[in-house]
């Protein structure tokens, strides 16, 4: 059955798509499914070059689709959805993914629960399996964001809780706190434009919840490919920008150390084990380059919002914790044992 016009829709739900022709099907069939019903569908395609358009038009013809003549990256092509949106909150589906019929209910339900509750992130399991991509996302002293729960059985989080961060990639956003905090930063153009947001949101006083039952299956990195060029440039230049902007007052000096070992792990491993060095550093040299807008985009923001710093400082994962040091040698484990040839077991 397809879907009819939305009038007065509740929630807009934005897919941003780039080539994305291969599995754009499956997700739309599956937002065509949802049981809650009151929402419309705005698809904006970032000047594929594939047959993701004309796929739209021809099979889905019940999703507003809007055609950008440039890639302006997922945070341009979100933007641009939300220029037209007309829901009361916000959702945000990666084209890689498969939404549970019950997906978007779910967030919503517990979203207007509490008016406190600006962001609910979703249960996002590997695609085929029941191990987790992320069941809500934290963030370390460092400003870089982590996937709780990854690879993990989803048999491990059945309960619906508060967590510091949520992935955009299938995200459910209070319109309300968007027009008070603003909606994501350009200069991202893709990857922890998430975690900036939430930093921010967190700043702000607002609350983001993990929704346990709110389900999508993802094709992890489908869409920007594993360790390429782009992910490596975007991940270590955004990381960096997470800290300087949103590091509360003093605590910004306070985990300078954290940060620097942070910074030497990720240039072992993205430049030396991934060979990526000339991607970390042209990312390096950005923060340099634009420094002095970083630091003004900076000390508007704490005016405005850092009247939790403390309580959000509270919140966010010291890197050099146990917990977290050997979540982390779990994740990269595999690849470590392959790069330097040590046996199994």
């Amino acid at each position: 059955m397809l879907r009819k016009d939305i009038i007065n829709p509740n929630v807009s739900l934005i897919i941003v798509t780039y080539n994305a022709e291969k599995f754009i099907a499956d997700c739309l069939l599956s937002v065509n499914k949802q049981n809650y019903t009151c929402f419309e569908t705005i698809v904006v395609d970032n000047a594929s070059n594939d047959n993701t358009v004309n796929l739209i038009k021809t099979g889905f013809s019940w999703a507003r689709l809007v055609e950008s003549q440039q890639n302006l990256g997922f945070t341009g092509g979100v933007h641009l959805g939300y220029s037209i949106a007309k829901g009361k909150y916000i959702a945000l589906l990666n084209p890689d993914t498969r939404a549970d019929k019950e997906w978007l209910g779910n967030l919503l339900t517990v979203m207007e629960r509490d008016d406190e509750c600006g962001i609910c992130a979703s249960l996002m399991l590997k695609w085929g399996t029941q191990l987790i991509d992320t069941a809500g996302d934290g963030c370390t002293r460092a400003g870089k964001g982590f996937k709780i729960g990854n690879d993990q059985p989803a048999k491990f989080y059945q309960e619906t809780r508060e967590v510091f961060a949520a992935c955009g990639g299938a995200v459910l956003y209070r319109r309300k706190m968007i027009e008070e905090i603003g909606f994501f930063d350009n200069s991202f153009f893709l990857l922890h434009e998430d975690t900036d947001l939430c930093f921010r949101a967190r700043l702000a006083g607002w609350k983001c919840m993990y929704v346990h039952n709110a389900m999508v299956e993802h094709k992890v990195s489908s869409s920007i490919g594993y360790k390429t060029p782009l992910a490596v440039y975007h991940s270590v230049k955004n990381s960096d920008m997470v800290w300087l902007k949103n590091m509360p007052g003093h605590f910004l000096f306070l985990t300078i150390p954290e940060k620097v070992i942070s910074d030497l792990a990720s240039l072992i491993y993205l430049g030396i084990i991934h060979h990526r060095l000339k991607d970390y550093l042209k990312a390096k040299w950005y923060i340099v380059r634009n420094l002095k807008n970083i630091i003004t985009a900076r000390s508007e923001m704490q005016k405005k919002i850092n009247k939790h710093g403390k309580l959000v400082f509270q919140q966010l994962t010291p890197f050099l914790s146990n917990k977290f040091i050997i979540s982390l040698w779990k994740s990269k484990y595999k690849e470590l044992r392959y790069f330097l040839n040590l046996p199994r077991g």
